[in-house]
């Protein structure tokens, strides 16, 4: 892993962060900033880990007040004070044994959450200040409606992943680069070194020992993808779409509790991998937080935000983009 000077990244104007030693661009390019004022919300940094004042074992966890060491064979990682200026420490082997992104993600959410966001694992595009949030289980096609809708319909990007929402129903850009299959290479004309190495990835998913350990895929900002697009900051939200496979295509509109039901599910689904190897035992070591008063408090800002939107399931039996295309377009 090369190592970089530390990174000032501003989400918003609600979490500023700094990283240190590892690359985050990927992730947060669009959030880059000078120098921010003010403490930091949270900082990222990978190398050697100081235990600090940890004294009390449980099992491979150290813990002390408001932190938590965890020693591997193949590294360690560091969380200190979760509710406050968080900071998250790991050696490289840690890294590069651990899906360490997706726990930087999880930290990004539970800290929004507690400052009244949530991040939820959605598409968002827009079009005049109206917002349109896309959900799906993995796999169910999101990214090609979501790209395709950039593109034919010319609407507005905020993200293909994950979005930030409040509230009050504004949702905030939250813009990472775009995880791409062969068939997004097809649709939008990308290279062919780039179509040879998602082949390679997708014959590699047929191959159960391998699959396992290597994931082959191209990442790439939305404005690689589709030249002319642009990336809207934040807008009003006007609707809700949940993709889902089925027998018969219809579109059928759904109760904004149950939206908020899928869209809780989907982001502890996403941290559960974390949850159950480090938030908990983190807990041990600081009293005031508390998972579930932090899910709770997640589901009351998603149901308060789409208490006034309307919600609705896209049936298909294939492709989903035209009947979600139809549906915003109206």
């Amino acid at each position: 892993m090369e190592a970089c000077l530390l990174k000032f990244y501003n989400i918003h104007h609600l979490l500023k962060i700094g990283v240190e030693n590892i690359e985050l661009n990927h992730m947060l390019q669009y959030f880059l900033a000078d120098k921010t004022s003010g403490n930091l919300d949270l900082t990222i940094k990978v190398g050697e880990i100081d235990s600090g004042s940890t004294f009390h074992r449980m099992g491979r966890f150290y813990l002390g007040k408001n932190e938590l060491v965890e020693k591997r064979n193949f590294g360690s990682l560091r969380l200190k004070e979760m509710l406050g200026n968080t900071e998250l420490n790991a050696t490289t082997g840690y890294v590069r044994a651990r899906p360490f992104v997706t726990l930087i993600e999880s930290v990004i959410g539970l800290k929004l959450v507690a400052k009244s966001h949530a991040l939820v694992h959605s598409s968002c595009i827009s079009r005049d200040g109206e917002g349109y949030l896309i959900c799906a289980w993995h796999g169910t096609g999101k990214t090609m409606v979501t790209l395709k809708l950039v593109k034919e319909k010319s609407l507005n990007f905020l993200s293909d992943d994950m979005t930030i929402i409040n509230t009050s129903g504004q949702v905030y850009c939250f813009p990472k680069d775009v995880k791409l299959s062969l068939p997004h290479a097809k649709e939008f004309g990308l290279d062919g070194k780039v179509r040879l190495r998602l082949l390679v990835g997708e014959l590699v998913t047929h191959i159960p020992v391998i699959r396992r350990r290597l994931e082959i895929t191209h990442n790439i900002p939305i404005t690689k993808i589709i030249k002319d697009s642009k990336i809207e900051k934040q807008c009003n939200l006007r609707k809700v779409v949940v993709l889902q496979r089925a027998e018969k295509e219809e579109i059928v509109e759904v109760d904004s509790n149950e939206i908020t039901k899928r869209l809780t599910l989907l982001n502890e689904w996403e941290r559960i991998f974390w949850v159950d190897r480090l938030f908990i035992p983190y807990a041990f070591s600081d009293q005031g937080f508390d998972l579930q008063e932090l899910a709770e408090k997640e589901r009351d800002i998603l149901q308060q935000a789409l208490r006034d939107v309307p919600c609705y399931e896209v049936r298909f039996r294939k492709y989903a983009y035209d009947q979600v295309a139809k549906l915003l377009m109206d």
